[in-house]
């Protein structure tokens, strides 16, 4: 079984899309962004981009759940409810 904190596959690459959709938000709302203009930002091509997530919105969803598994993991260790 994996421990929590090992790097998956892909990680880097999933990351790297999220800082340059980030960096994109800055500026615009998400509807506005495209795949093009994310892959342009992070220096992928479209098929790296669609080889991690289905759309942008499930780049935005795995940022979301990566997140709540990883504050939920540290209840009880260095956060509280």
């Amino acid at each position: 079984m994996p421990h929590l904190y090992d790097i998956p596959a892909g990680y880097e690459t999933r990351m790297r899309i999220l800082k340059a959709l980030s960096e994109m938000l800055r500026n615009q709302p998400l509807e506005a962004v495209t795949v093009s203009e994310i892959c342009a930002q992070a220096d992928l091509s479209r098929t790296s981009f669609y080889r991690h997530f289905v759309d942008k919105y499930g780049a935005v969803n795995w940022y979301n759940q990566l997140f709540d598994q990883r504050s939920l993991a540290q209840i009880g260790r260095s956060m509280t409810w």
